[in-house]
């Protein structure tokens, strides 16, 4: 295997990595927001009840 190869296998590790973690991130906000909403939702029927 030549220099070339490593690091393009490299590099696409690198960029596999971080665009994972940028998905489990924007995943964990996204759910957490929705959560948020939902149990406001549900507080507010119980509320009006």
């Amino acid at each position: 295997m030549d220099k070339s190869t490593l690091m393009y296998i490299l590099t696409a590790g690198v960029a596999i990595c971080a665009g994972g973690l940028c998905i489990q991130y924007f995943a964990s906000t996204f759910t957490e927001e929705y959560r948020e909403e939902e149990i406001e939702d549900r507080v507010d029927k119980i509320i009006s009840k």
